[in-house]
């Protein structure tokens, strides 16, 4: 080792000294950042191989490459009480994996939304035995802080958290690390400009395009999806690794309405509940005549005119509740009768009206058969049944601490069991039985289904529906795009055709 080297380690050692921090655990930082940074290059690459849609087989292989990153590191970092981070990565692979087995898209758009919410959670430093103690805010703020190191992660970890003095000295050529750190802000830069450039002038595209061999346009995108993979990578995995302490407190919150003010509130509105349910409760037993002379509509009219009216009311009385809540302070396991009293009787009619908005879905699918829509819309209210029976247990009942926790995981529940389910051939069962009862179907509407769907319409042998016009048709798919229900929907359609060769 020079002279040079060994001042510049004398120097190092004395600046870490003065400033309260040891090179050891400087070096140790910066190993764990260099780690990360190799990590999100990795993720970078393998996401560039696996792009591709729709979503198949790629997104549950790069979760796995992901996760098995991210628990490395936890392990290396040795966290004590990491459960609950452990336990949503494992949990996010899963879900992963639901996007093989079924081929709806609004599924698969509710999948993705628990694995985000999940790699969220992830951040979380606590263990089983008390993470059902954690608030809604105490959840929010792990959320936010994920999202947050998703978008400037990287930047803070570059630009703050790494020593590349350290780097340096170990590289043992200051050089190299300089012309590393130029070469990874000049290339993406270049690129850019580079494809505008092309963009813009002929004679200068011609020119790339003698230069770089391949398809120059597919180069970018692959640049792009590298760069924005690793970039985002690499504040997760940080946020994953530096972790929200989630400790729950027990504090006394300050009282901020008075509850005269609060039992007002929810007094009018048991009121008004309480006229509504009366009025329904006619309706609810009076039968189709009743509805017809009183209500001047069709039975059909009836239910659309009502039932998403009512999942709205029933999705704004939850944030209402939990707002009161929060307003009347007080410690987390306080319990006050008066704010329960009033607050249960409003969940107690409010569950006449989710019994009318049933009745009226009902109605309306014996008179126009089932959709995404309405099945999601009722499935969507059967969890806010469940979310406010929750509520009825927890939070007034002194307990509003268990609350949070309990309705996380009824609404992931909730995404399993419809992946179990498969609703696009649950409707398309409900509908075809409609048909061989008599009444309309509509054919168009059954030929979006997606593929979880097709083994079901082809079976009922419908003239109309153009089976052979889907994706999943293609005989020889990307690997990567790879589908159980696509997969199946695939021999069924090619394994006809080759025999009508």
């Amino acid at each position: 080792m020079s002279d040079d080297d060994l001042a510049d380690i004398g120097e190092s050692a004395e600046s870490g000294n003065s400033s309260g921090t040891s090179s050891e655990d400087e070096l140790v930082e910066t190993r764990l950042g260099l780690t990360i940074i190799g990590c999100a290059i990795l993720l970078g690459i393998v996401g560039d191989i696996l792009a591709a849609t729709p979503l198949g087989v790629n997104l549950p292989l790069f979760t796995l490459v992901f996760v098995a990153a991210a628990a490395w590191l936890l392990i290396w970092r040795s966290h004590e009480r990491d459960e609950i981070a452990v336990a949503s990565l494992g949990l996010a692979l899963v879900f992963s994996g639901f996007l093989v087995w079924r081929d709806s898209k609004l599924l698969g758009v509710l999948n993705v939304v628990a694995i985000v919410l999940l790699l969220g959670l992830a951040t979380v430093r606590l263990s089983f035995a008390r993470a059902h103690a954690l608030g809604m805010v105490e959840y929010l703020v792990a959320l936010g802080k994920t999202f947050a190191a998703a978008l400037v992660g990287a930047i803070e970890l570059v630009v703050d958290r790494m020593n590349w003095r350290e780097v340096e000295q170990q590289a043992r050529s200051r050089q190299v690390v300089s012309v590393g750190r130029a070469l990874a802000v000049a290339v993406p830069l270049l690129a850019i400009f580079t494809a505008l450039f092309a963009h813009a002038d002929v004679a200068f595209s011609n020119l790339v395009g003698d230069l770089v061999p391949g398809d120059f346009g597919g180069l970018m995108i692959d640049l792009v999806i590298v760069v924005g993979v690793t970039f985002v990578s690499i504040g997760l995995l940080q946020a994953i690794l530096n972790g929200h302490p989630g400790e729950p407190g027990e504090e006394p919150r300050k009282e901020r309405v008075s509850r005269l003010e609060l039992a007002i509130v929810l007094g009018l509105l048991d009121l008004l509940f309480l006229v509504f349910v009366l009025v329904q409760i006619r309706y609810l037993f009076g039968g189709k005549h009743l509805i017809m002379v009183r209500a001047h509509l069709t039975y059909a009219q009836y239910a659309h005119r009502g039932f998403f009216e009512l999942v709205a009311v029933c999705a704004l009385v939850l944030p209402l509740l939990l707002v009161a809540d929060w307003l009347r302070g007080g410690l987390k396991r306080h319990r006050d009768p008066l704010f329960s009293a009033l607050a249960g009787v409003l969940i107690v009619l409010l569950a006449v009206v989710m019994a009318s908005a049933f009745q009226r879905m009902r109605i309306y699918q014996q008179a126009y058969g089932l959709t995404e829509l309405r099945f999601y819309g009722t499935a969507f209210l059967i969890l806010l049944a469940v979310v406010f029976a929750i509520a009825l247990v927890t939070i007034l009942n002194g307990r509003r601490h268990m609350f949070t926790a309990g309705a996380l995981i009824a609404a992931l529940v909730s995404v399993v069991v419809l992946n179990a389910v498969n609703p696009d051939n649950w409707i398309a069962k409900v509908n075809i039985e409609r048909f061989h009862q008599g009444k309309k179907i509509d054919l168009a509407y059954l030929n979006t289904l997606s593929d979880d769907a097709y083994a079901t319409l082809r079976g009922a042998r419908l003239s109309g529906l153009r089976l052979d016009e889907r994706k999943s048709t293609d005989c020889s798919p990307d690997w990567r795009t790879w589908n159980w229900s696509r997969s199946k929907a695939r021999d069924l359609y090619c394994g006809s055709a080759s025999a009508h060769r």
